[in-house]
């Protein structure tokens, strides 16, 4: 499944520090969090669009367990928003895909 969003937040520095992902097929259900502790910092400017690129979730992604992919996608996902948000100051657009972050073992993140 892929859900493009875009979201207006204050100009400041935020991180991506966890997820949760819950899963109901009925009689099983699941929720899958990350085994460890981890930082991506994101900083946001005021009048910028900031683009922070793709997370893909593998709830069993390799032999540690959960991981994310985080990649640059921007070709494809700016068509798509200037689709859906006309009205947007695209000219101001900055990619900021984060590449690193703290505390990532065990190949918690892979960035592509």
């Amino acid at each position: 499944m892929i859900f493009q969003f875009a979201m207006e937040h204050p100009q400041d520095e935020y991180e991506f520090w966890s997820y949760s992902l819950f899963t109901n097929l009925g009689y099983i259900q699941d929720t899958f969090r990350p085994k460890k502790d981890f930082s991506i910092p994101i900083e946001l400017k005021s009048g910028v669009i900031t683009y922070i690129g793709n997370i893909i979730f593998y709830p069993q992604g390799n032999e540690n367990g959960y991981q994310i992919e985080w990649t640059d996608n921007s070709e494809y996902d700016l068509t798509k928003f200037k689709e859906k948000y006309p009205n947007y100051n695209w000219s101001s657009l900055e990619k900021n895909v984060p590449s690193e972050g703290k505390n990532l073992t065990d190949k918690l993140i892979e960035f592509k």
